[in-house]
């Protein structure tokens, strides 16, 4: 493993993760959210866990890279955007998944599953295009 890469990778897509979240969950899904604020944790104890979602953040930045230069030794911005929308397809399902259990809507649901593979193949050009040979 190219360690400068992967280092290079994962930072890159922590910035990637933080900014897409906070426009996507932040301003665009908003009026989603706000028509089931009941489900929610109040904005002020959300504030206060800031620093539990960054970690969350770094962490899956660390492990998404590693999965990658582990099955895509060779990297590439290719082979990122197929394992990115492998991961998304993945990821987005699970979120998906929570129409079942929460009383969302099932436009929330798709919103969910829909931009998690967007985040998913952008995140896995920026891993391929960092981490390539």
């Amino acid at each position: 493993m190219n360690i400068k890469r992967y280092l290079a990778a994962t930072v890159a897509l922590f910035v990637f993760i933080f900014l897409y979240e906070t426009f996507i969950h932040g301003f665009l899904l908003l009026s989603l959210y706000s028509k089931t604020s009941n489900l929610w944790r109040p904005f002020t104890q959300m504030k206060g866990l800031v620093p539990f979602n960054i970690g969350i953040m770094a962490g899956l930045s660390i492990w998404i890279s590693f999965i990658f230069t582990q099955f895509f030794k060779s990297g590439g911005l290719k082979n990122g955007i197929y394992f990115g929308f492998y991961i998304g397809v993945l990821s987005g399902l699970q979120a998906a998944g929570a129409y079942y259990y929460l009383p969302i809507s099932f436009s929330l649901a798709t919103a969910w599953f829909v931009f998690g593979i967007i985040e998913s193949v952008l995140g896995g050009a920026i891993i391929g295009h960092l981490y390539r040979e």
